[in-house]
């Protein structure tokens, strides 16, 4: 089953999220740990944002990482 037919099968509600897997030039992986599990800097798209600027926006609140400092490398679909 795949995750859209389990959700429209369980009548979820549908979240529009964006974020950012972060990782440097040595491929070391930067997670937050959040809610008592670790996870990649995320959160709601807001307000008709396009995603890729909700994604830097939430990465640059959850990290502090500079936003000029980022780059948007390609699209990740599901988290779970």
């Amino acid at each position: 089953m795949t995750a859209k037919t389990l959700i429209n099968t369980l009548s979820l509600p549908v979240v529009e999220s964006a974020g950012g897997l972060v990782c440097n030039r040595r491929h070391h992986i930067l997670l937050i740990f959040k809610r008592g599990k670790w996870d990649m800097a995320k959160g709601r798209v807001e307000d008709l944002k396009c995603p890729q600027t909700s994604a830097l926006r939430e990465v640059n609140e959850e990290t502090g990482l500079a936003i000029d400092k980022l780059t948007v490398e390609g699209k990740l679909v599901s988290t779970w």
